[in-house]
């Protein structure tokens, strides 16, 4: 059969709509693809806000933890005065208040101003940076473990934290017999009293 002989006048719808129908597939072939793309753009954005957002849940619940974990030791710290400003009202008070129980002879004692503080041993870095401020610290004691009991009453009774830096005794009085209420030695210390704060 030779393609003269073809009736196209019958053909021509069923072409037509070949036609149409393959243009109109394309279409739909091209939307598609282009649509999956969307979706997928959408869904990577989506799955990128999704575990975002389970970050961002997860680091409150980790401080949420860390606040619940740490929060009593902080405040028990800044109540006994470790964290936050200098007591020093109630450091001289509670000297003075050891004194008289101890029944010192005698006790002096002046404050340098504070300034930061290099331990002897590397702290970890925190937002709490160290500070100290130097005591110095004369007494006349009857007995050397008027000593201990004057750091004691100190260390239990003073809102914060201190080290002795050094200390020095030396003999007072006449000859090797003790004088009951009297400065038989004395006593030249150097306290350090150690504070945290945040500079910002």
């Amino acid at each position: 059969m030779d393609r003269r002989d073809i009736d196209w006048s019958v053909l021509r719808g069923s072409v037509v709509l070949l036609v149409i129908t393959l243009v109109a597939g394309s279409v739909m072939v091209t939307a598609s693809a282009y649509f999956k793309a969307e979706q997928e753009q959408a869904f990577q954005t989506e799955q990128r806000r999704f575990l975002s957002a389970s970050r961002r849940y997860l680091s409150v619940d980790e401080e949420e933890r860390l606040i619940r974990e740490y929060l009593p030791r902080f405040e028990q710290l800044t109540a006994a005065g470790l964290i936050g400003e200098e007591r020093r009202l109630q450091w001289l008070e509670t000297l003075r208040r050891v004194k008289e129980e101890l029944r010192l002879p005698s006790l002096q004692y002046s404050i340098s101003p504070r300034g930061e503080y290099e331990p002897p041993d590397k702290l970890p870095r925190s937002d709490f940076e160290p500070y100290a401020s130097a005591m110095e610290l004369t007494a006349g004691l009857v007995h050397e473990a008027d000593l201990f009991r004057l750091f004691d009453g100190l260390e239990k009774n003073a809102q914060g934290r201190f080290s002795v830096d050094s200390c020095s005794l030396s003999r007072r009085g006449r000859g090797d017999t003790p004088q009951p209420d009297e400065a038989n030695l004395a006593a030249s210390c150097r306290l350090l009293w150690i504070t945290l704060r945040n500079p910002s």
